[in-house]
């Protein structure tokens, strides 16, 4: 991993979703990027971004639009652990997608696909209709252990970090657009510092909304593709 940060950069909080901890998501994003021959995947996201300040961010970056990935502080939701104890294995896959800049529609990139819970904070199925991705690309892998990283990896400091547009201090949001303040790893000011996983390219359209959910139960996912069978 480069051991800078960009000047400015979407960063996403991942946690526990789907049936996967953020090693196994890895680890299945992987094999949905080799098995793209331009390296390309889609990053699923709870929340959206508004296309304002996403044309902005892209307006403003003075090079590659980049997201850098963390994983997230807080405990896993109770639905969440249910996924990963393989005690509950029901999903959504989405199966369509639309631009956010322009509204067209996009294909799916070769060897993509994005799933989501299947059941809300309340253990309440969710019926919203939507769900959104980033467009990523990344030329070398993903899914290396942490055990093979380097000791000195980034660490992000929440109070060296700002709000792209508002300048204000992050808060709690999953996903926002950020400027750093100052470098990284040296004399950290919050006690809640962020492992970076990952950073990677966003390529054109950069962001997408997600639309035709189908819900799969008792699934497996193929170890060959990253993907569940639909």
């Amino acid at each position: 991993m480069n051991e800078s940060l960009p000047k400015m950069f979407l960063w996403h909080k991942a946690g526990s979703e789907s049936s996967l901890n953020l090693t196994s998501t890895l680890n299945v994003k992987e094999l949905q990027r080799i098995n793209n021959p331009d390296r390309i995947f889609l990053w699923g996201l709870g929340s959206s971004v508004s296309d304002t300040r996403l044309q902005h961010f892209l307006d403003e970056v003075e090079e590659d639009p980049q997201v850098v990935i963390s994983q997230i502080i807080s405990k896993p939701r109770p639905q969440d652990v249910q996924f990963i104890n393989e005690e509950l294995k029901t999903i959504r896959v989405w199966n369509s997608a639309t631009e956010i800049l322009t509204g067209e529609n996009f294909p799916f990139p070769e060897g993509s696909q994005v799933v989501s819970t299947a059941f809300s904070k309340k253990g309440e199925p969710i019926t919203r209709s939507y769900h959104y991705a980033l467009v990523c690309k990344s030329d070398t892998p993903i899914n290396t252990p942490l055990s093979e990283r380097p000791v000195n990896e980034l660490l992000l400091d929440p109070a060296k970090i700002k709000n792209f547009d508002s300048e204000k201090p992050t808060n709690g949001s999953m996903t926002l657009f950020a400027v750093a303040q100052g470098k990284p790893n040296k004399k950290p000011i919050s006690d809640k510092l962020h492992r970076v996983h990952l950073k990677l390219r966003l390529v054109e359209p950069y962001l997408v909304k997600l639309g035709s959910p189908q819900l799969l139960k008792q699934v497996r996912i193929s170890n060959q593709t990253g993907q569940y069978p639909v």
